[in-house]
């Protein structure tokens, strides 16, 4: 048995080259297809259905949350209102300005302390 690929559809995106190790691929059931692409300090997400259809902005963009960080794990929320980052000794949730922060930091210890905090920002007329 023999398989054949054809390329259905190609598009050019910054830091694209991560979709290559997967790592940088999200799915969501049937809903979402994502791309989470480090651009430097932040990390964009881009809706792989509407780059295909021409859309090229991403749909959104998180700070990251620490210094020089490029070497964890992180993850969008299934309706992208926060990215979840981990670092080697934390984990943080940050909105896309940077509002919401959930910090637990836990060390290489038998004991894990967890500091949790959640700031809004109500805005008039929302």
């Amino acid at each position: 048995m023999s398989i054949t690929a054809h390329l259905r559809d190609s598009v050019r995106l910054p830091g694209g080259h991560a979709l290559v190790n997967g790592f940088a691929f999200e799915s969501r059931g049937t809903d979402s297809r994502r791309a989470l692409l480090q651009n430097g300090h932040e990390l964009e997400v881009y809706d792989l259905g509407e780059v295909f259809a021409g859309e090229r902005a991403p749909r959104a963009v998180f700070p990251v949350p620490w210094p020089g960080w490029d070497r964890g794990v992180h993850s969008v929320s299934p309706d992208g209102t926060f990215a979840v980052f981990s670092g080697q000794r934390a984990v943080r949730a940050v909105g896309t300005g940077g509002e919401l922060d959930l910090y637990p930091r836990c060390c290489f210890r038998r004991t894990c302390s967890v500091r949790v905090s959640i700031r809004f920002t109500v805005f008039p007329g929302s």
